[in-house]
């Protein structure tokens, strides 16, 4: 997964979790943050693999029909090892299939690096489309 490409996991309504912005439509970037991008502060966040557990368990837990994205973000300021932060991003791919086992799924090699591999494996069809859209939007 190329590091301008990220996880989304937002509520119905393309509503993010943890600020209720509301993001564009599949394809359209999101306006640019005012001033320079930093984490949990200014900027458009997308979970690397590694975070993804880690995320998928802090915003699922409470409910309101939550969904996973592949996205694509630009302007690249600060992150960590579980997230990004770009001036803007978009969203790429919806994961349509159901992820109600990803604690499963990520939990189960018990190290980072096999994580990320997992979740990178059992969405692989997705983050090729998510490449495949974001060099044809360019």
């Amino acid at each position: 997964m190329k590091r301008n490409l990220g996880f989304k996991i937002l509520y119905l309504g393309r509503k993010s979790p943890l600020r209720g912005v509301k993001w564009p439509k599949v394809g359209v970037w999101t306006e640019r943050c005012k001033g320079d991008p930093e984490l949990c502060e200014c900027g458009w966040h997308l979970v690397y693999p590694v975070g993804l557990e880690y995320w998928w368990d802090r915003i699922h837990w409470k409910g309101g029909g939550v969904s996973l994205w592949i996205a694509q973000g630009r302007g690249a300021g600060p992150k960590d090892v579980t997230k990004g932060c770009f001036r803007q991003a978009r969203l790429l791919v919806r994961v349509k299939r159901p992820v109600s086992r990803m604690g499963e799924l990520i939990g189960a090699a018990g190290s980072e690096l096999v994580s990320a591999r997992a979740v990178l494996a059992e969405f692989d069809p997705e983050i090729k489309e998510a490449e495949r859209i974001a060099k044809s939007l360019k």
